[in-house]
């Protein structure tokens, strides 16, 4: 069979069965299907910068889950995390967020992290959420799901050519974003933050978002409750590989 991810029977295939597929050749396809989303293909550009300057790669339909068009570039939600593994708490962030243009963005960090079996196998449940919800606009990064290093958001988040840049994530990690790397420089390029509930403790959040408001002009949206709320992909991979 034709190993290109163009081949629509190619790519069905390895996503019914990917046992075939070695680690290495895991990263080589993950980074394939990465380099074909052109606002992290042309990061490099001045965010500042038209969308509309942007040439979309003409992609087949069974991949273009992968790159957002330059019209939704003015909505769009990122939601960076590790996801390992993808979880019921994942897909309430995405649904209870009321947008309908998210790219999902999974990453990992090394030294959190050891992830060196099922690459592929992460992807596929992203990619299987999204063709669940095919209502709405939902795509797929996976550059950084390829790569060995970590790939902190301050690399990566002022590059993109985004008028507004719009964040979601746990109230964890919102409670704990003035703690990231460069984390001065990261929250300056910020807009918008919409936040789904974890069990924080609402003092907390309230006080985080007069901070981020005051300091940085961050907007912070906070979502509704849900039923996932205590779910974690720490404690699942506990349990999944108990010491």
């Amino acid at each position: 069979m034709n190993r290109n991810l163009e081949d629509e029977e190619f790519f069905n295939a390895i996503m019914k069965d990917h046992e075939c597929l070695s680690l290495q050749e895991q990263r080589e396809l993950l980074a394939e299907l990465g380099s074909r989303c052109s606002i992290f293909s042309h990061s490099s550009i001045s965010a500042t910068t038209s969308a509309n300057v942007y040439e979309e790669e003409k992609l087949p339909p069974h991949l273009s889950f992968l790159n957002p068009p330059a019209e939704l570039y003015s909505e769009l939600l990122l939601f960076p995390g590790s996801f390992s593994p993808w979880h019921k708490g994942h897909e309430a962030c995405v649904l209870g967020s009321g947008e309908r243009a998210i790219l999902l963005i999974p990453d990992f960090n090394p030294w959190k992290e050891k992830r060196d079996t099922d690459l592929w196998g992460e992807f596929k449940e992203l990619y299987l959420f999204t063709q669940k919800n095919k209502d709405l606009n939902l795509f797929i990064y996976t550059g950084f799901l390829a790569a060995k290093r970590a790939n902190p958001t301050v690399s990566w988040l002022p590059k993109l050519p985004l008028q507004r840049k719009r964040l979601l994530m746990g109230d964890d990690t919102y409670l704990s974003v003035h703690k990231w790397k460069m984390a001065n420089e990261l929250l300056n390029s910020i807009d918008e933050l919409y936040v789904c509930p974890r069990e924080g403790k609402k003092e907390d959040l309230k006080k985080q978002n007069e901070f981020l408001k005051d300091q940085y002009a961050i907007e912070t949206h906070f979502l509704a409750s849900h039923r996932y709320e205590h779910l974690s992909s720490s404690a699942i991979r506990s349990k999944s590989n108990p010491t």
